[in-house]
């Protein structure tokens, strides 16, 4: 899978940006050129224009979050032909080391990973058992917890919605801010608590 679909959702958001900004450039000029009642009555167009924009984003957003969503079930849909040979080493105990190993070579193959999933949960609790830490986090530890899964990347996708969302409501507040510009230019980029959203789709 790719950040496509949160790319598409960043898109929306620099174009609403960017028209947001000409339009405050216009009705700046406009009110600087005309008379009150012109002026009033140019920017009010300008601003029904805009919402019409905001709106084109709004979907946009929709769409990438729908579409993303539905590729992550698609991709959680067990299939038993992608299950390759390393399926076999679930047999045998394996080191926490090789299994990381493991889910790192299978990132892509939703059916490995979920069968990778089972056997790290499983040998988390039996060594929670054995050292007597039931709830609590063995000192042999499978990572299990970190494996994509398709309801863990769908909500990738609601999060990187909800947050595009946030950011037209931030540009509406107005395009002088510099936290809103450099907001809009690292959405949907690895930076800060977004590169672990990504690295989970």
């Amino acid at each position: 899978m790719s950040k496509i679909h949160v790319d598409r959702m960043a898109a929306a958001v620099k174009k609403y940006y960017s028209e947001a900004q000409i339009a405050a450039e216009k009705m700046r000029r406009n009110n600087e050129t005309y008379i009150k009642e012109a002026a009033d009555k140019e920017n009010e167009r300008i601003k029904q224009q805009l919402q019409t924009v905001r709106q084109s984003a709004e979907d946009a957003i929709a769409e990438a979050q729908e579409s993303g969503k539905n590729e992550a079930l698609k991709w959680g849909e067990l299939d038993g032909s992608k299950i390759t040979d390393d399926a076999r080493l679930l047999d045998f105990d394996i080191s926490p080391e090789q299994y990381s190993k493991l889910v790192e070579k299978h990132r892509t193959n939703g059916t490995m990973l979920s069968l990778l999933k089972n056997y790290g949960d499983r040998q988390n609790e039996k060594y929670r058992q054995k050292e007597g830490k039931t709830g609590e986090m063995p000192k042999v530890y499978y990572p299990s917890g970190n494996i994509p899964t398709a309801e863990k990347k769908a909500e990738v996708y609601d999060k990187f919605a909800a947050g595009a969302r946030l950011m037209l409501s931030q540009i509406d507040g107005g395009t002088d801010s510099p936290m809103v510009k450099v907001a809009v230019e690292n959405f949907g980029q690895p930076v800060g608590s977004a590169e672990n959203l990504l690295e989970m789709i």
